[in-house]
């Protein structure tokens, strides 16, 4: 098989998974699959930006808990009533919208 395209196997152990856990992602469309023939073909370049998305999608929202916390920390710190965790989260990322078309 080409190395640009993997089968469900060669994907499970590139990415470190069992064979079971890339067929429930499959079924749940976790994954950037093709279904060629009756079989799952992965095309590695795909594999490799979802894992890349992935990878940011986690950093984000790493930071996003952070800075929850740390509102959190600052409003305790001053006696202030805080929002939800949703409320705040909501507003952190209507501060991202702002920033981003200033």
């Amino acid at each position: 098989m080409s190395d640009e395209v993997m089968s469900v196997k060669e994907v499970a152990q590139y990415l470190g998974f069992g064979v079971a856990k890339i067929y429930r992602m499959v079924d749940a469309k976790e994954l950037p699959v093709a279904k060629i023939g009756g079989q799952y073909r992965f095309y590695k370049p795909v594999i490799d930006e979802w894992l890349r998305e992935k990878s940011i999608e986690s950093l984000r929202e790493k930071e996003l808990g952070e800075i929850v916390a740390s509102i959190r920390r600052d409003a305790k710190q001053k006696r202030l009533a805080t929002s939800s965790d949703g409320e705040i989260v909501r507003f952190v990322h209507e501060l991202r919208k702002q920033r981003a078309t200033a």
